[in-house]
């Protein structure tokens, strides 16, 4: 047992490596576990706790320095405007404890995956009709309707022939262009290069915020059951019908992505699906119900424990330097990480990306419109 917790805590180490250092991945590591034959005593408490930090601590490049991470790049839309008010800390809190609460909660209730009535070809029917009916809605409740449907429609086909093309880590390069690159470019065009002074309480209404984490809970079982629905996708949905604030959408985003992952663990046991990369791992192990319970619960114990302890030593170093410094190192690492992990189609795509993401902005439309290019993906996956 204490050899079992022991890799718990490694795990949960890892993940805030991962999560911290962007191009460092939990698949990296489930391949290594794989790839050595490690013992499931060691190898499965290992994975998971290191999948569920990695959850936690993605949130900290995505929102104080806008460098995306595949399931929160949702957050540097959000972020940035809390870190630009003073907020940094607590948009980084609330990610946190939304997490816990909602990975808490999903834990308890995966058992219920064993006993769900329903087949997945009748919900597969609708999704499809449901998405399409959403991106119209887009269109039709803004009060750019011409400029709006513009974004939506060229996000969409752009997504639709990126994800299509043979291009190396295309969905990065998407969300750099998209949502990472403009906020970047923004900030180095604004004249004021310096940091409000940041507050260090929390002003969030726990009501609200509790709605928002409960509605991520059915949104993430929603994802572990059904390829081609991202973490990001499911948020962005549901987001469009709660209270437009920074608090809530974070709120949101941040339960989603810890009880998707963990959804995705007790749909391997349930339906021997496997969703993720760490899952496909895991899958080549002898693993119970059991077993997934309490490594989830003590992997978000300590995340949570980690993440509320390191939270203001990141505030206090991004308000101790140059704000303009930051967004070059953000620039730079991006760069970086697209010269070596990306090839000239991603290349293409991001800067295209960036185009219309640009003209979003100069239209008065809401850049997370953008997110129809991975909805219409979704639309021809289940047509």
């Amino acid at each position: 047992m204490i050899k079992t917790l022991l890799f718990v805590f490694f795990g949960t180490l890892t993940g805030i490596l991962t999560g911290l250092v962007p191009g460092l991945h939990p698949n990296t590591f489930a391949l290594f576990a794989i790839s050595f034959s490690l013992e499931p005593e060691v190898a499965i408490p290992f994975l998971v706790s290191l999948a569920i930090s990695h959850t936690f601590f993605s949130f900290v490049p995505s929102i104080l320095l806008g460098i995306p991470d595949e399931h929160s790049f949702l957050s540097i839309l959000p972020g940035h405007r809390m870190v630009l008010k003073g907020f940094a800390y607590e948009a980084l809190l609330i990610t946190c404890y939304a997490g816990f609460f909602a990975g808490i909660l999903t834990s308890f209730l995966g058992i219920l995956l064993m006993y769900l009535p329903f087949g997945y070809s009748l919900i597969e029917s609708f999704i499809a009709p449901i998405l399409i009916l959403f991106l119209a809605f887009l269109v039709i409740s803004s009060q750019r309707k011409k400029q709006a449907f513009i974004v939506v429609t060229l996000s969409a086909i752009l997504g639709i022939i990126a994800l299509k093309m043979p291009a190396k880590n295309i969905i990065f390069a998407l969300v750099s262009g998209f949502f990472a690159l403009p906020v970047i470019a923004s900030s180095l065009l604004s004249e004021n290069h310096a940091l409000p002074s940041q507050k260090f309480e929390i002003l969030s209404k726990t009501k609200h915020l509790t709605s928002s984490t409960i509605l991520a809970i059915p949104s993430a079982l929603f994802v572990a059951l059904f390829p081609g629905i991202s973490s990001a996708s499911s948020a962005f949905i549901v987001s469009q019908f709660l209270t437009k604030d920074e608090r809530n959408y974070l709120a949101l985003i941040g339960g989603i992505t810890t009880a998707s992952l963990i959804f995705s663990l007790f749909v391997l046991l349930a339906f021997g699906k496997a969703r993720t990369g760490i899952a496909i791992a895991l899958s080549s192990f002898s693993i119970n119900f059991y077993e997934i319970f309490i490594f989830c619960i003590v992997g978000v114990s300590l995340s949570t424990f980690f993440f509320t302890f390191l939270s203001k030593k990141f505030v206090r170093f991004i308000s101790k330097t140059n704000y303009k410094t930051l967004n070059f190192i953000a620039l730079f690492t991006i760069l970086i990480l697209m010269l070596y992990f990306c090839d000239v189609p991603a290349f293409l795509a991001c800067f295209s990306a960036f185009s219309i993401a640009t003209y979003a902005s100069l239209q008065s439309v809401p850049k997370s419109y953008c997110m129809s290019f991975l909805i219409a993906s979704c639309i021809l996956y289940y047509i």
